[in-house]
């Protein structure tokens, strides 16, 4: 990973951890999407597949903003995320 590449990826985890700032330590789906710019419907399908960290509290899908953050930062270092600049 060159330089640019690195301050991409660094700006891109700060703003979406700017974004994830909340009170809240549980979000709802609706929550967490907005939070990741993402649709609800893409969370959900996310969380079926085992692919974002999440938790049932009785029938409600819930997704805590420390484990979200966790697993952005596991993704990007990963590879597993790709980050484009635009321009």
């Amino acid at each position: 990973m060159n330089e640019e590449q690195y301050q991409t990826i660094t700006k891109a985890l700060d703003d979406i951890n700017e974004k994830l700032r909340s009170p809240m330590l549980l979000m709802d789906a609706g929550e967490a999407a907005k939070s990741l710019g993402l649709s609800e419907w893409y969370v959900r399908q996310m969380a079926t597949a085992h692919e974002l960290p999440h938790m049932h509290l009785g029938r409600r899908l819930l997704f805590p903003a420390e484990m979200l953050r966790e697993w952005i930062r596991d993704n990007v270092e990963g590879g597993d995320i790709t980050i484009r600049a635009v321009k």
